[in-house]
């Protein structure tokens, strides 16, 4: 349960804070059929209640199960979206792929000025320039 409650905060963290001003859990659980990256969230959710939602936060048969309220999943899955552990490695890995990027195109520079400068010197040296 640990690990595909995990997997689930995961996927869940940018839409989840892109909807931050829907208060209510229902509001939010019909919000999430308006948009593909919704759909995706709410698929995984429907599967991860499916597998374990005979949980609850409770002890006893009088408190609802997260299938039948899945409130306290949906709090959770709020709480990853802003938690700041999750928000840096998001952060890190957009740095990583920006670092990347700018390699990738200092690499390509540096091989254009290199034949610029190589053709330009032939240029110099030849009879015919």
């Amino acid at each position: 349960m640990g690990r595909a409650l995990w997997t689930l905060r995961q996927q869940s963290p940018k839409f989840l804070v892109d909807s931050s001003p829907i208060a209510a859990t229902t509001d939010l659980l019909a919000a999430l059929y308006q948009s593909d990256e919704g759909r995706q969230l709410r698929t995984a959710l429907d599967d991860f209640l499916t597998a374990c939602g005979h949980r609850g936060n409770h002890w006893g048969l009088h408190y609802p199960t997260w299938i039948e309220d899945p409130a306290p999943v949906v709090a959770t899955l709020r709480g990853a979206a802003t938690d700041p552990q999750i928000a840096l490695a998001a952060q890190a890995a957009k740095r990583k792929q920006a670092l990347t990027r700018r390699a990738r195109a200092a690499t390509e520079l540096s091989a254009k000025s290199a034949r610029a400068s190589k053709n330009c010197w032939y240029r110099r040296t030849s009879p015919c320039g």
